[in-house]
């Protein structure tokens, strides 16, 4: 309400400028008239003679916002020597608020671009993605299958446009050296559906997507940079992909290649439908196709979930009884693409904005104690006639000053920290691409600077208001009297301090869960032996290879070649590796009553591939060469399938149906140890394999134990593939110690960068609190000497300062074990195996915060038991 009064009197000022002026006029035309002009000449002459009402006023109004302009510009300077004068003030003052402000800066930049900022499509906010839900099959989404897209597409009435969105792999050959591509399937009305127009050629249309037609291709536009020279005339060019001949029909903009955002690095977009056949367009269970969709104008989320999920109980109606408890479960693309990482990144930037407060915290114990040494300074500045308002108005330009020198540094040190985050952000974060400092964040960079400077200067700016130089007088008169602005300075000071306390043990109570929570993760066992181990993945063409008999050939002879190598133990074949997706099929298991379908995740694996991996054989006998395609096929399952379908009997010579392709009543010979194979923080899954032999497949990974390092056998696999077939490209090369290590990567970033925060904020704690006591100890010299003179012998200084010191820690740790149990509540969900009130924790945390406080009290302490009582004396 300043500005209103400010306002007011501005307006009451005019009027009497008004006032003042009409009386100089009509007294001036008086004058005229009596000389002898007439009335109109007279009032003209007096209203020349002082430039008008109206020009008179803006005269004065320029003159006093002239004045305002001199007087700011005045302060700047002032403030400025002020600073020069006190250079270890201002430098630990502007890197500290610089620590502060970086911090928060780099979280925010990576918070905006993942959480905040838009999705880069036109009217991203009507983009949806779609899926299924079944609590048979867990508490994850489901891919559809073909034909449940097909009956969303043609009776759905909310979306404008439907597509589906299926990763795929190819390899380019008749462009240089073979290549493997990641792929995106999509429907005809995809480009158009996301408001996307190719940069050359043209969108798919209908005709292209149908079962036969001709086979078409759009280039992601590095792609069409990086393999073909940005060539203009690419469209109408026929590639070869899989040896097969793809028509180039149009080159995406340089901007988009969704799906990258879910971490699949496209290159290439084909229509989906020629890859389909008549059976797979009928399979109601094979889940594998992810559905976006564009809502209709004037139509919600609500709506559109109400209208698909009509559409699945009327497929629940017609369908087989393994298709009931389905239900769509729709999200928004952009809440589709974060997923889980928003409670996180939150979490962060509110501990960086925690290590932004302890920052200012410390800022404002020094401008107070400095504030209090300046007494005099102000003292006499309000005798020769400053105002209280002026005096605030000062010391505020120097915190802003401040605050926008950290400000500034702060973005340096943001630009440094964002590119190491980066540097060690796991790769499945999502919108990685998009993070960098923006307009926006700097934005956010100025506006902390100037929230620092009012939380840090708005109090010596109020004392300087309020202050009394009366008092300040008296004050130098009695020194050991402390006086009234003193005590208020010093309680002001404490108060800061143990909130400092307080926050910094929320901080290292959050960093000190997700450390042991991180701890647990790693050391779970993932039931296989990640050391020396390397996957190669392949996918065979299958125009060069159409019959099984010939997969089957290529990857014998791979697997002899290999294990021939020098330094090779064992090599086997994995369709689906652990810590990656694998393939989830419907079962049906008889053990000896009526059959019962469920979910399990099926692999196809060869003879050696549970050695080569160190999973472990429980019971019964692993693949051999007996499992060929004309005996009877077996299968091998997990304790975790045991324990979900035979809880009470022997699975052994059991019988389980798989529903997924091959089809086929397998015998169970073997029960192997459960592997994590969606990572160590979820449960393994049930689980069956079945032999390459008798269910051949096109892509496969080769596992590959070594002696020495398992990249030294890349060279010459490499060359064993050429010489089997030089247009065969290695999908992806993989250790299994790395994948291990991907599936804990966004664990460890947080981890990372909340221990540093919560470090970050224990050093400043230890400084603040260090500040505190040795600006105790300065303003209590003169009474320290009289104690000493008194008899007062050094270790009672020496107590007397700790418990000081430590009554203040103490307070700010049990205020802070208040706030750590309210808050740490938030990071249930990123916690495992702990809980976010675990009793160790907390008690160890205060502990590592007391002895730090201890140890930053010690130091003042020490300096004060050496205070001689003869200067003491004489100290003021």
């Amino acid at each position: 309400m300043r500005w209103l009064r400010r306002l007011f009197r501005r307006g009451k000022l005019d009027k009497q400028l008004d006032s003042e002026l009409r009386f100089h006029v009509e007294q001036q035309t008086a004058d005229n008239i009596a000389a002898g002009m007439n009335p109109a000449e007279a009032r003209r002459r007096a209203l020349a003679q002082f430039g008008g009402l109206e020009f008179i006023k803006e005269e004065t109004r320029d003159a006093r916002g002239t004045h305002f302009v001199e007087s700011l510009l005045q302060d700047v300077r002032f403030a400025l020597r002020m600073l020069r004068k006190s250079p270890g003030f201002t430098l630990v003052a502007v890197l500290t608020l610089a620590l502060g402000i970086g911090a928060n800066t780099a979280i925010f930049s990576i918070v905006d671009a993942v959480l905040i900022r838009p999705l880069s499509f036109p009217r991203a906010d009507r983009l949806v993605w779609l899926a299924e839900r079944n609590p048979q099959w867990g508490d994850g989404e489901i891919p559809a299958s073909p034909p449940t897209f097909l009956d969303w597409h043609r009776q759905q009435h909310t979306f404008s446009g439907l597509s589906v969105v299926s990763q795929d792999r190819m390899t380019l050959t008749g462009s240089g050296e073979p290549i493997r591509l990641q792929v995106a399937d999509v429907s005809a009305s995809f480009f158009s559906l996301m408001g996307i127009r190719p940069e050359l050629g043209r969108d798919f249309l209908p005709s292209d997507d149908r079962i036969g037609a001709p086979r078409v291709v759009i280039l992601a536009n590095q792609l069409w940079r990086d393999r073909f020279g940005a060539d203009p005339r690419i469209i109408g060019r026929i590639i070869n992909l899989d040896d097969r001949g793809f028509t180039v029909v149009g080159v995406a903009p340089l901007a988009f290649d969704f799906p990258s955002e879910l971490g699949w690095k496209v290159s290439l977009w084909t229509p989906a439908m020629p890859t389909f056949d008549a059976n797979s367009l009928s399979e109601r269970g094979a889940h594998f196709l992810p559905v976006i969709g564009r809502l209709k104008p004037g139509q919600s989320l609500a709506a559109a979930s109400a209208d698909i999920n009509a559409i699945e109980r009327r497929i629940a109606q017609n369908s087989a009884n393994y298709y009931q408890g389905f239900s769509a479960s729709l999200l928004p693309l952009k809440q589709f693409i974060v997923g889980d990482v928003g409670v996180a990144l939150w979490i962060l930037l509110a501990a960086a904005g925690f290590v932004l407060l302890i920052a200012c915290a410390n800022v404002a114990n020094l401008v107070l104690a400095r504030s209090t040494v300046r007494q005099k300074e102000v003292a006499i500045r309000r005798a020769l006639g400053a105002t209280g308002m002026r005096l605030a108005r000062q010391l505020l330009t120097e915190s802003l000053l401040m605050a926008f020198a950290g400000g500034a540094t702060g973005i340096l040190i943001a630009y440094g920290g964002l590119r190491g985050f980066l540097a060690i952000a796991p790769q499945t974060l999502p919108r990685l691409a998009e993070i960098h400092i923006s307009g926006q964040v700097l934005a956010f960079a100025i506006f902390l600077s100037a929230m620092a400077a009012a939380i840090f200067g708005v109090v010596p700016a109020w004392k300087a208001a309020r202050f009394d130089p009366a008092s300040a007088l008296r004050g130098d008169l009695a020194p050991l009297r402390p006086t009234a602005p003193v005590n208020r300075g010093r309680a002001a000071i404490r108060m800061l301090a143990v909130a400092e306390i307080a926050v910094t043990l929320v901080l290292l109570a959050g960093a000190s869960l997700m450390l042991k929570s991180l701890l647990r993760l790693v050391s779970v066992n993932p039931g296989f032996s990640p050391r020396n181990v390397i996957a190669f993945e392949f996918s065979l063409d299958s125009h060069r290879y159409p019959q099984k008999a010939l997969q089957v050939a290529f990857f014998d002879g791979l697997l002899r070649q290999v294990r021939a190598l020098s330094g090779v133990q064992l090599a086997g074949l994995g369709k689906d590796l652990p810590m990656l997706q694998s393939m989830s099929s419907i079962v049906s298991v008889n053990g000896g009553k009526s059959w019962s379908s469920l979910q399990a995740q099926q692999a196809t694996v060869g003879p050696e591939y549970f050695r080569t991996m160190g999973i472990p054989l429980i019971k019964g006998r692993p693949f051999d060469a007996d499992d060929v395609p004309g005996s009877e096929p077996v299968a091998i399952v997990n304790e975790a399938f045991v324990h979900r379908f035979f809880p009470r009997e022997d699975p052994l010579r059991q019988r389980v149906r798989t529903h997924f392709l091959p089809l086929a009543n397998r015998l169970i010979v073997g029960i192997v140890g459960d592997v994590h194979q969606s990572g160590p923080a979820t449960s393994p899954p049930p689980e069956i394999y079945i032999p390459f032999s008798q269910a051949p497949n096109a892509t496969m990974t080769l596992v590959v134990r070594t002696q020495t390092s398992p990249e030294s056998v890349i060279p010459a696999v490499k060359g064993i593939v050429a010489r089997l077939d030089k247009d065969q490209a290695i999908d992806k090369i993989v250790t299994m110690e790395s994948l291990l290590s991907k599936s804990t990567a966004q664990p460890r970033f947080y981890s990372f960068l909340l221990g540093i925060f919560a470090n970050l904020a224990l050093l400043l704690a230890a400084i603040g609190t260090y500040g505190v006591i040795a600006y105790s100890v300065a303003q209590r010299t003169h009474e320290i000497g009289i104690r000493m003179a008194l008899g007062a012998r050094r270790g009672d200084v020496l107590r007397m300062v700790i418990r000081e010191g430590m009554l203040l820690a103490s307070i700010g740790i049990a205020l802070g074990v208040g706030g750590a149990l309210a808050m740490t509540r938030f990071l249930r969900s990123l916690l495992f195996e702990i809980k976010p009130t675990d009793p160790a924790t907390f008690a160890a945390v205060a502990i590592v915060l007391a002895v730090v406080a201890l140890v930053a009290c010690y130091i003042p302490a020490r300096r004060a038991m050496r205070v001689d009582p003869m200067v003491a004396l004489r100290y003021e």
